[in-house]
Order: C-alpha cells, then structure tokens, then sequence
C-alpha cells in the first residue's frame, strides 16, 4: 500500500455488466488520480468489465493544470473501456 492510498478511498459496486466505484477524499491530486484510476481498472480486468460508472467525492478539485498532466495517462489506462462520471460536488 503506497502513501497514496491513505489520502482517498475508493468503494466499488459490482452491477450488471459494469463496475460502480465511489472515490473520494478530502483534495484530489494527480497521483490520487493514477492511483485511483489503476485500482479501478485491476479490478475491471479481474472481472471482465469495459463499463465504469465512476461518483468523484472529492471536496478539492485538482487545478486544470495538473488535470492537463494525467489525461495522457489516464487516457491510456481507459483505452477500450467506457466510463461515465458524476462529480458530488459539482465541479
């Protein structure tokens, strides 16, 4: 378990053909993110799954800044899947 994994949680749902993951925490960085993200799909290729349904719960949005640093990889960690999400908090 890296440092990482203290500053968020992450839930996940199995559902009919498509995994719900609830990640949340108190500011969003972009290492959370990665890490998040590569939990999300471990457990997508351990059961199969190409459908995400994601609910951000992060209080503290990451700036577009470093949002612009992890599309490429989170792009690339996504490829042949779909994934929706919703943003508790709007942002």
């Amino acid at each position: 378990m890296d440092e990482n994994s203290k500053l968020y949680e992450l839930e996940t749902e199995d559902h009919d053909g498509f995994l719900y993951a609830i990640a949340g925490g108190l500011r969003l960085t972009p290492e959370i993110a990665l890490s998040y993200w590569r939990e999300i799909i471990a457990i997508c290729e351990e059961k199969g799954y190409s459908k995400i349904l994601l609910e951000h719960n992060f209080v503290e949005m990451i700036s577009m800044q470093e949002m612009l640093e992890i599309i490429v990889p989170v792009g690339e960690l996504l490829k042949g899947r779909m994934f929706a999400c919703y943003d508790r908090y709007g942002h």
